[in-house]
């Protein structure tokens, strides 16, 4: 009798014992001219270095997301920025090295045609990551992608508006912003036991600050049909985020990387969820989130200049202290203009969604 008592209690507490999988999510990653030649010098072609203040949030967390621009280069192409973009492929290994895991596609992915999507699925596969939203066959199309750790199984989905490229590919191969298929792949995904769906969005008016009528009558019917959560991108500035019916949506995540130097564009944030399993039922446990701002300084050759990702709080810190040089005062007034416009735009008791200080 002892040895059943024994056994009942491990396996109640066993049951009861919650799991947890930490979320981290960026916005836009774009190249421009001046993106591409500053990371190239005597010794090649580096772009890790942007990254170098925020690698540390972006590894350690189980899943890193963010939406990438454009399609890698092909031997002897010419790279460039917008508005037809060509990637070095180091400006994407230096994402992945950086610590994402997964990006959602972009209007931008058919801007070298059929030839260089093709290419740009099978460059991310063979470096390790995935570039969610496209296909190589229909089979594949058919697949719901899922990330699995602690117990937890979460059904990812990506769409965008379109492509800024008009080129002929199959129906299949892009997933397009289309209500019904978002709605019948979220059945997919329930049907498959998945515990909690994202659906990532590349929508929305370029430079507007709030979301469209459009934007949030879709969000609604998505979160109607069953998703847990909704990750927007496209507008190149933040919009804010709200819960729908007790579900987590943010409209947009603005840059993250970009030679965008306009108020509003110049500024990003790392979001970081706490998704968690409890007695069966898996939920958004803590949402909250990290303000970025760009650092774009023309270096004395007067060709290339310094970029770095910067996380504002530390850096506020840091600057306060006097234990960085990294920021002139000119800069880091610029810097704080970003920092209160995006807590100000973004911060949301409700949720709640507040940014770290650490």
């Amino acid at each position: 009798m002892r040895k059943y008592i024994i056994l009942l209690i491990f396996t109640t507490i066993c049951y009861a014992k919650e799991s947890q999988i930490e979320l981290v999510v960026a916005g836009d990653i774009f190249p421009s001219p001046s993106l591409i030649s500053s990371g190239i010098s005597k010794e090649g072609r580096n772009y890790l270095p942007y990254y170098e203040f925020v690698t540390n949030i972006i590894a350690k967390a189980d899943l890193a997301i963010s939406w990438f621009g454009g399609p890698v280069a092909g031997s002897g192409e010419k790279f460039s920025g917008s508005p037809v973009y060509n990637n070095p492929p180091e400006f994407i290994t230096a994402a992945i090295a950086a610590g994402f895991d997964l990006f959602f596609h972009t209007n931008h992915l058919l801007d070298r045609g059929l030839k260089g999507l093709i290419r740009t699925i099978e460059f991310f596969k063979t470096n390790g990551s995935v570039y969610l939203g496209t296909y190589l066959s229909e089979e594949e199309s058919k697949k719901i992608y899922y990330f699995e750790k602690n117990g937890i199984k979460i059904a990812i989905l990506s769409y965008l508006y379109g492509a800024n490229a008009k080129v002929k590919t199959e129906k299949w191969m892009i997933n397009y912003i289309d209500p019904l298929k978002i709605s019948n792949d979220i059945a997919k995904a329930k049907t498959e036991k998945a515990d909690f769906v994202i659906v990532g969005l590349h929508w929305g008016n370029e430079y507007e600050r709030f979301p469209s009528k459009e934007q949030k009558s879709l969000a609604k019917y998505i979160i109607s049909s069953g998703a847990d959560m909704i990750l927007g991108s496209h507008p190149h500035v933040i919009q804010p985020a709200e819960l729908i019916d007790g579900k987590f949506v943010i409209y947009s995540f603005g840059n993250f990387l970009s030679s965008q130097r306009k108020r509003y564009t110049d500024a990003g944030l790392i979001a970081k969820f706490i998704i968690e399993k409890k007695d069966g039922k898996t939920f958004l446990k803590k949402a909250s989130y990290i303000p970025t701002w760009v650092k774009w300084k023309l270096n004395p050759d007067g060709k290339k200049y310094t970029i770095r990702i910067l996380p504002i709080p530390e850096f506020d810190k840091k600057y306060k202290k006097k234990e960085t040089k990294i920021l002139s005062k000119e800069e880091y007034e610029k810097m704080m203009i970003a920092f209160k416009d995006t807590i100000s735009h973004l911060n949301n008791t409700n949720i709640p969604f507040l940014y770290e200080e650490e």
